[in-house]
């Protein structure tokens, strides 16, 4: 009867040692992923605000298309009144 409780107590105690390596196994694998989760929420702000510049740039383009598009309206006007003038 001792020896059967012996034994049992042996293979609890086994299987205890073993599910404290797998836990110790499970936490460094935890930790990795939040590391690796980090990494990737780092990545994805610098991808964000490099989005954010390049919205930027193109609202500045733009800008300046539709400045260059209004002084080319400008200068047809002023070539038209100007072909107006000469033809008198």
């Amino acid at each position: 009867m001792f020896e059967v409780i012996n034994n049992n107590t042996a293979e609890v105690m086994e299987q205890a040692e073993n599910l404290q390596r797998m836990n110790a196994r499970l936490l460094t694998s935890s930790q990795r992923v939040a590391e690796e989760m980090t990494s990737v929420a780092a990545i994805t702000e610098q991808s964000a605000a490099s989005v954010q510049e390049v919205l930027a740039c193109a609202e500045v383009q733009q800008r300046r298309v539709e400045d260059i598009v209004d002084s080319i309206r400008q200068l047809n006007g002023l070539t038209h009144d100007l072909q107006h003038l000469i033809e008198k």
